[in-house]
């Protein structure tokens, strides 16, 4: 999967009434892919398994490290499953656990002022 990340050029916001400028960050985002195998397994009649992985390409370069999103490659890990009730009902169930690098950087903001950031990318989605 081609995620098209250049076309996020710059991540700004206004603040106040009437909109003034509260910031402007020029971002430097390159396309990415995703790579990803999954597998189902019918257990029985009424159980489905699932399972993949994933790993998604950080569009973000060593030399530009960004406290904006996304900040680093990421392996995901899912697995879950289909409960089939009757004839007319099922449950699905899914979790995802998703690990990314730990990355230290700083980040100067318009003032000249410098920033210390630690960005860890982890999660469990179910």
């Amino acid at each position: 999967l081609w995620t098209g990340w250049s076309s996020f050029d710059k991540l700004e916001a206004e603040v106040g009434l009437p909109p003034e400028q509260g910031f402007e960050k020029t971002e430097d985002f390159s396309d990415s892919f995703r790579y990803s195998v999954g597998t189902d397994y019918q257990l029985n009649e009424d159980i489905l398994l699932r399972a993949g992985v994933a790993f998604d390409e950080s569009p973000v370069s060593q030399t530009h490290l960004s406290i904006s999103i996304p900040d680093t490659d990421r392996f995901w890990f899912s697995f879950g499953g289909n409960y089939t009730i009757d004839q007319n009902s099922n449950v699905d169930l899914g979790v995802s656990i998703i690990r990314g690098k730990t990355q230290t950087f700083t980040e100067t903001d318009d003032s000249g002022s410098q920033w210390a950031f630690e960005s860890k990318g982890h999660a469990v989605l179910v």
